[in-house]
């Protein structure tokens, strides 16, 4: 059995909590690059201006709403999530100092 002091504890903690969520980020942050570069090596370029067929106006913009929801959709996933994991968290932390009677608040 290990045991460590309450200082340690609470620094490993600390650490752990502040650590993971920049991992997570620059982690994302890599995979927006992987992607760039792999576009970029692969020869990936916008078609020309005269190659693209015209659309009516209600159809380009049918289609930029439906880009901005993808675009939305994929943005607010992430963040639904983030958020959800920390209020779970709380309420574990708050269920645990209410229900536990060694703990003083």
């Amino acid at each position: 059995m290990i045991q460590f002091t309450f200082q340690t504890l609470w620094i490993t903690n600390i650490i752990l909590l502040t650590v993971g969520p920049i991992i997570l980020l620059m982690m994302i942050y890599l995979e927006h690059i992987a992607r760039v570069t792999s576009r970029i090596r692969s020869g990936y370029s916008r078609a020309a201006i005269d190659d693209v067929p015209r659309q009516s106006f209600a159809a380009s913009m049918v289609v930029a709403i439906e880009d901005a929801a993808k675009v939305f959709w994929h943005w607010s996933n992430f963040w639904i999530v983030l958020l959800l994991g920390v209020g779970f968290q709380l309420l574990l932390v708050v269920g645990y100092a209410r229900l536990n009677p060694f703990v003083s608040i």
